[in-house]
C-alpha cells in the first residue's frame, strides 16, 4: 500500500465508528507506513477495517 492511498483512507474513515483497537492499530500503522515497515497483513487489515467502517 503507497503512502497516499493509506493518507486517504485515514481521512475517509469516520474514526468515531471505530473500536479502541482499530484506531490503535491505525495510528500504529500511520507510524509504520512512514517508515516503509507496512506489511501485507497490515495492509489487508487496514483495507478491512476501511470497507467495514465506511
Amino acid at each position: 500500500m503507497d503512502k497516499e492511498r493509506f493518507n486517504w483512507i485515514l481521512k475517509a474513515i469516520d474514526f468515531d465508528k471505530l473500536t479502541d483497537w482499530e484506531e490503535g492499530f491505525l495510528q500504529d500503522c500511520d507510524y509504520r507506513i512512514k517508515r516503509r515497515e507496512l506489511t501485507d497483513k497490515e495492509e489487508e487489515i487496514v483495507e478491512r477495517i476501511f470497507r467495514e467502517r465506511q
